[in-house]
């Protein structure tokens, strides 16, 4: 019977056993009894994608040092590296024959924006934008643009020349000003024209002197320019020579002529001949583009982009020093006038050759 006894036994563990996982089975949720989250209970929050920032490239003619052209967009770039969060890479003083190999290293290693200094930049992108249809091209200093994937970035220099111009003929008294552009392009001879225009839009009676010199860099030259202008009575003397501008206030300083500083405030250049500066950002204008498309306020697009006084790339600084006195606050406060005018539309001068058709600012 103890085999009985035994067996009885460990049918009884099992009967228990059995009894227990069916216990737990009935503990178990199934897919039935699995019930929804109350309406209005905490939920895990979906997980929203942040989009990467741009990354961005920039090829310069000329180098980061030059206290001009070239260093305004380097500065360019490292605001659109601070306030975007881009990463960034540069070249500088590249050769225009080796102007494509360049672009092509950057468009390959997928920078999203590839920015060509310089209108002499267009061709190298033109080249290489068939092959990188997802990166976006833009030319500086340019109102040229190719689709899909190359846009122009102009600064308004027609206003930087006209508020150069108003200023000059502010403060002239022998009634000669002299304008000197680099190279014959489109965006000096934007300057130069402008100039001519602002001085006829104060007094139409002021005689402008204006000469190309046709380069960029050759500082003696544009000194050389400059000179001459002031032996034919000029006392104020309006350049757009990029890095050769020196060569201008070089000759102010010498001849005890007034320089209109541009690019950036030429103030420290020579603090007794220079009143005021135009500046002309290019660094505002790259990174008002850049943070425009990504933020959706601006539509890429293969077109031509414009920007000007209303966007702060162009505007008048403030007199320093001696110039604080010297240039009248009445004098300069018509040239700050004369700016919120162009930054507001009242005053239209694109295109425009006839000052008398010009609204009035008093």
């Amino acid at each position: 019977m103890r085999t009985f006894a035994a067996k009885g036994k460990f049918i009884s563990v099992i009967l228990v056993l059995m009894l227990l996982l069916l216990s737990f089975a009935g503990c178990t949720p199934t897919e039935e009894a699995v019930e929804e989250p109350a309406e209005g209970s905490e939920t895990e929050e979906p997980v929203v994608e942040v989009a990467e920032p741009p990354s961005v490239g920039l090829v310069l003619v000329g180098s980061i040092n030059d206290g001009g052209w070239n260093a305004s967009a380097y500065n360019g770039l490292q605001i659109i590296e601070q306030e975007v969060g881009s990463d960034v890479v540069f070249a500088e003083n590249v050769k225009l024959s080796d102007m494509v190999d360049v672009m092509h290293t950057f468009a390959s290693q997928e920078y999203d924006y590839v920015f060509g200094h310089g209108f002499e930049t267009f061709d190298a992108a033109l080249t290489v934008s068939a092959d990188y249809p997802d990166t976006r091209f833009v030319i500086t200093s340019s109102d040229q643009a190719h689709a899909p994937n190359i846009a122009g970035l102009a600064v308004a220099n027609g206003q930087q020349g006209f508020l150069a111009g108003v200023v000059a003929a502010k403060l002239t008294e022998t009634k000669v000003v002299g304008v000197i552009g680099g190279m014959n392009i489109p965006s000096i001879a934007d300057f130069v024209e402008g100039a001519k225009l602002g001085v006829a839009y104060v007094d139409p009676s002021i005689k402008v002197l204006e000469t190309y010199t046709g380069s960029f860099d050759d500082v003696a030259m544009a000194k050389e320019v400059a000179m001459s202008m002031v032996d034919a009575g000029a006392d104020v003397l309006c350049p757009d020579v990029s890095q050769a501008d020196l060569g201008v206030y070089e000759a102010a300083k010498e001849t005890g002529a007034m320089a209109i500083g541009a690019i950036g405030d030429m103030y420290e250049r020579a603090p007794e001949n220079i009143p005021t500066s135009i500046t002309m950002s290019i660094s505002l204008a790259m990174s008002a583009l850049i943070e425009g498309i990504e933020d959706g306020s601006m539509e890429w697009g293969a077109k031509a982009y414009e920007m000007g006084v209303v966007q702060d790339v162009i505007s008048i600084v403030e007199p320093k020093g001696i110039w604080v006195e010297k240039f009248s606050s009445e004098d300069f406060d018509y040239c700050k006038r004369v700016e919120a005018a162009l930054g507001d539309g009242t005053l239209m001068i694109k295109d425009v050759s006839d000052v008398s058709t010009l609204p009035v600012v008093e």
